[in-house]
């Protein structure tokens, strides 16, 4: 090979690399606003509300807050029937109007489904139910349909829609917390366990990806001890029921939500990392055995003190490649928790939750996201 031979070909290799260089994508990120949710929406705002799209609308429906005082003044958690539509119109969230729930209930699993989405078990003040209910508009009237219990009642777990079946990922009731995976497929007269799960869990985020299913975080109540927070990230073929490890989330949190995007990039936002979570339950366990009445009242102090002032969840957003986790720039905002993120396109919705101990939020946050 002569040196012009080798100029060329250098040249051409080069600007191969090049056309490479501007054809891979750029790190994706998200731009985001703070958006009032309208005057339809008590001020107080709402967490574990069901949740869902139907017809290029939001549902926001039920949840619990404190609307007389925080739970450290004596305030009492007060759980709805208040369901709330809105548009979806360029981005926008806009108004439209409000039903009622047949029974006030909160922190339901929700996952989108068919032409609607479906809201699985949920708790109220007085018990925790095994119902799942299938929303979707027809015309311009909610519809909701009930489809088959859960194996028992269940609260705080997470829901995961692949080809229109549902599946079902831990939670708890007043008995247990569950390691189990149910699926309810389309012809099924009843829910299936599909795998048991290493650890038993509580509020994860689950996700339907690459038609697997991602659990991601969480937490497990401890009797006479604080909750152990995870994480682990678990990716669960349903098909084969092979359970296998992915790369674990920078931090411990439960409690967290998230979207895969339409690159099959996976999102978490925030969630509760657990150091005031547990100590919490530590002052607690300390409060219930405390025998002497002066040590008690100190402790009782420590621990309203500890919630009054209560920094707020993580900030963080998490970024999965398919290889390992990225830590994306901090919301400018409170980050709620207890909520259900959505994603229409490059739109990522995350209505209301909780956002400090005791403390709702009535504000949406939209995320624009840009490759």
């Amino acid at each position: 090979m002569n040196l012009n031979q080798f100029k060329l070909g250098a040249i051409a290799i080069l600007g191969i690399l090049l056309l490479l260089g501007c054809n891979r994508p750029s790190s994706p990120s998200i731009s985001w606003e703070k958006l009032e949710a309208g005057m339809i929406m008590p001020d107080n705002g709402l967490a574990g509300a069901l949740i869902g799209t139907s017809n290029n609308q939001l549902i926001v429906a039920g949840g619990a807050n404190f609307p007389e005082s925080m739970p450290w003044e004596g305030g009492a958690k007060k759980y709805h029937k208040a369901l709330y539509i809105y548009d979806i119109d360029s981005g926008k969230i806009v108004p439209k109007r409000r039903e009622q729930l047949a029974i006030a209930k909160g922190y339901t699993a929700n996952a989108q489904f068919k032409k609607g989405f479906v809201c699985a078990g949920g708790e109220n003040n007085t018990e925790v139910f095994p119902s799942v209910d299938y929303f979707y508009m027809k015309g311009d009237s909610l519809i909701r349909e009930s489809l088959i219990d859960l194996p028992m009642p269940l609260t705080g777990g997470a829901l995961v829609n692949i080809h229109d079946d549902l599946y079902y990922i831990g939670g708890h009731n007043k008995s247990l917390v569950s390691n189990k995976v149910w699926r309810l497929s389309a012809n099924d007269t009843q829910w299936t366990e599909l795998v048991s799960l290493p650890k038993a869990i509580s509020s994860p985020v689950g996700l339907s990806w690459n038609d697997k299913i991602l659990v991601a975080g969480g937490r497990a109540s401890k009797k006479n001890a604080a909750s152990e927070f995870y994480s682990e990230v678990y990716l669960l073929d349903p098909i084969s029921k092979e359970l296998s490890l992915l790369e674990s989330l920078p931090t411990r949190l439960a409690a967290g939500t998230g979207v895969v995007d339409s690159n099959g990039g996976v999102w978490v936002f925030g969630g509760d990392l657990g150091e005031v979570y547990n100590k919490t339950e530590e002052l607690l366990l300390a409060i219930d055995l405390a025998e002497d009445e002066a040590l008690k009242s100190q402790l009782i102090a420590q621990k309203d003190s500890l919630q009054m002032n209560h920094p707020g969840f993580d900030r963080n957003i998490y970024y999965f490649d398919g290889d390992s986790w990225s830590i994306k720039t901090a919301l400018p905002f409170d980050m709620p928790v207890t909520t259900t993120a959505l994603i229409q396109g490059d739109l990522i919705i995350i209505p209301n939750g909780e956002i400090r101990a005791g403390v709702r939020t009535h504000c949406f946050l939209l995320g624009n996201l840009k490759e």
